[in-house]
């Protein structure tokens, strides 16, 4: 099983219909996190997997 990014518990991500976002305040770890996050899912699509 997946560890949950640490971005999605944080006071500063919010997620609406487009997805997860982090306010303009999120530190730099959080928003590093993010991007990985997204690189990793638009690989994992890419492929045909789902998550």
């Amino acid at each position: 099983m997946l560890e949950m990014p640490k971005f999605m518990t944080s006071e500063y991500a919010y997620s609406d219909e487009d997805g997860w976002h982090l306010r303009d305040d999120a530190p730099e770890e959080l928003k590093n996190e993010l991007a990985e996050w997204r690189r990793e899912m638009a690989e994992a699509e890419a492929q045909g997997i789902c998550v």
